[in-house]
């Protein structure tokens, strides 16, 4: 669920702002190794060593940019992203309307030597409106080259404001096998969700200028209610065919080469039902009741060739073809891509690099073309990094941003291809765990939702550019971690983004009994004021309006945190400056910032 013009924002944020280039996931700690990894198509992984430390399990703050669920005073309400990145029809559409959906990855695998079980578990502790959220992750080897496990978690909560109980469940299998000579995986993902919604409050002045509890507040649906479903599959092998002899000089084969061949497959859908009411000015179907459906599916299957040298280098080459499907009423359209994919790799002391091309043939629009391309060079391991990326992306628009139709919506038109330049580039400082990125992208005929939530295009270039920043100092027990980030929009058609974004976190941090780490602190969210987007349920679409401003408040947190071995504990205070100013502060348009709550959470991993 995101702005309509923009997409994927973590994610992309990770591969050319916050990660290293192909970054692995792993996790580790002092009794016996866990190790988990996402393979890419050169095979290149890079270990990360992650304790059980205090971590940011429970410290993040879901209203606003990240993917987890929103804040008890408007659970599961619209969550805006605060970084602009336009949407890429290459990507997996249910991203899109599932950004702020917990689910675990499906692309990622594992390795222990002994079975292990991850649990985390939060919850408000309140009775009369319960939020509570449990994860879980177990995985094991069957043999030393052969893993399985499971994971998954299942989510429950009740807003303050009126119709704002939802439930969601993910439930993910996987294995994996890592031979020597053949690798292959396999993952199944599903997942449900039910969210009601209640179109944010109808009364503004009853919210700004009364006393009167969130329950008593009016809000603009009380019958509506979004059902999401999401199935997804990820199978990918590959197979070493020839390779060099060894010799006693290397610790390598000279060369290897490898046939690899995978199958992706995701489906979307997406139920809107709701009565009769004066929410929605227009009605295209059903006057008394509407039952509004949407199912998107993407296929992919792929094969390649791969050619490793000494695990310093290598290249890859090969073919794909994609299928997208997409049924909305009762229409059904359908997309066939056949593409060619190459790309290479190189890693020599200190400098890593990565490029990638695919290209998509179209029968109608001419073919279209991705390339990406990463690059890290380490001056010092200590001090200083510099890390660079490009990429050059062509798409059609979304199938729904051209033709949707539903109770209260109806749009059929023609769209222009969409087209992106992104470079980024910057410093990493180890020793403080400093980052400094600068990130500039170019975009021909971005696609937004106007004033009356429709899509529109337009007509020319636009161009947004932003510089990032963090650090963490420490000094004996005591840490101050900040991020800084300006960022700039030359359209002002789009909905708004705030110039400036701040996150402070303070902590003082002690070990005590030698066995038990405490941390203490604050975290403080400030962004400066900007005309944020509004919301339109039916369409789960975020719009542009220019009536209601958003940002401008600092929200401040306490907590409190401990560690014992591997188990994690956090007891949090949200918004605790809450009614110490003007009540006049929103996540987006007609959704209010949560009152001020109490989380305690746990997290827990063993070994069995």
């Amino acid at each position: 669920m995101k702005t309509k013009y923009l997409y994927s924002a973590v994610i992309l944020t990770l591969a050319f702002g916050l990660l290293k280039p192909f970054q692995v996931f792993s996790q580790s700690d002092s009794v016996s190794p866990v190790s988990a990894w996402k393979i890419m198509h050169n095979g290149h992984r890079e270990s990360v060593e992650i304790d059980t430390s205090l971590g940011l399990l429970f410290q993040s703050y879901p209203g606003y940019y990240s993917n987890y669920l929103a804040w008890n005073g408007n659970t599961w309400s619209p969550v805006y992203p605060l970084y602009f990145v336009p949407r890429y029809l290459s990507e997996d559409e249910s991203a899109e309307w599932l950004t702020w959906y917990p689910a675990f990855r499906n692309d990622i695998y594992y390795h222990t030597r002994k079975p292990y079980t991850l649990l985390n578990f939060n919850t408000n502790a309140k009775k009369p409106q319960p939020e509570q959220n449990l994860e879980f992750l177990h995985t094991q080897n069957i043999n030393p080259w052969w893993n399985a496990g499971v994971s998954g978690n299942f989510a429950s909560a009740k807003g303050k404001y009126e119709h704002q109980e939802n439930r969601m469940s993910n439930l993910r299998v996987f294995s994996s096998i890592n031979h020597p000579r053949h690798n292959g995986y396999i993952s199944y993902n599903f997942g449900k969700a039910g969210i009601q919604e209640n179109g944010g409050i109808s009364s503004l002045a009853l919210y700004r200028d009364s006393l009167l509890p969130p329950e008593n507040i009016p809000v603009g649906l009380t019958t509506a209610v979004n059902t999401i479903k999401v199935r997804s599959l990820n199978v990918k092998q590959e197979h070493v065919i020839a390779r060099g002899a060894a010799d006693s000089a290397r610790v390598c084969f000279p060369w290897t080469l490898s046939a690899g061949a995978g199958f992706k497959m995701s489906r979307y859908r997406r139920l809107y039902t709701d009565v009769n009411s004066t929410y929605y000015s227009a009605y295209y179907i059903d006057t008394v009741a509407t039952s509004d459906s949407m199912q998107l599916s993407h296929y992919t299957t792929e094969a390649w060739l791969k050619m490793d040298f000494c695990r310093k280098a290598g290249l890859f080459a090969g073919g794909f073809f994609e299928r997208r499907d997409y049924g909305v009423y009762e229409n059904h359209l359908r997309h066939d891509s056949p593409g060619l994919l190459a790309g290479a790799y190189f890693e020599e002391g200190r400098l890593e690099a990565d490029a990638e091309y695919h290209y998509h043939s179209d029968k109608h629009d001419g073919g279209l073309m991705h390339i990406h391309g990463d690059a890290a060079y380490e001056i010092s391991e200590k001090y200083l990094n510099i890390i660079a990326a490009f990429a050059y992306k062509e798409n059609h628009p979304l199938p729904y941003d051209e033709y949707y139709v539903s109770n209260n919506f109806f749009w059929s038109h023609h769209l222009e291809n969409i087209t992106e330049m992104l470079i980024s580039g910057g410093i990493e400082i180890p020793a403080v765990k400093g980052r400094l990125m600068f990130s500039a992208n170019n975009i021909d005929h971005a696609v937004y939702y106007d004033s009356t939530a429709h899509p529109a295009q337009l007509p020319g270039k636009m161009s947004y550019w932003s510089l990032d920043g963090s650090f963490c100092l420490e000094s004996r027990h005591l840490k101050w971690a900040p991020r800084f980030m300006y960022q700039q929009m030359s359209e002002n058609l789009l909905p708004g983004i705030p110039e400036f974004i701040t996150l402070q976190h303070i902590s003082y941090n002690h070990r005590i009994f030698k066995v038990l780490d405490i941390q203490a602190g604050t975290e403080i969210f400030y962004t400066t004021s900007f005309y944020g987007p509004a919301y339109m349920p039916s369409v789960m679409a975020y719009y542009r309006q220019n009536q209601q401003k958003t940002g401008g408040y600092p929200v401040a947190d306490v907590f409190l945190a401990a560690k014992l071995k591997r188990a994690r504990f956090i007891f949090k205070y949200h918004h605790i400056n809450d009614r110490l100013m003007e009540r006049n502060h929103f996540l987006v348009a007609g959704y209010p910032l949560p009152d001020r709550h109490f989380t305690l959470g746990i997290s827990w991993g063993f070994y069995n």
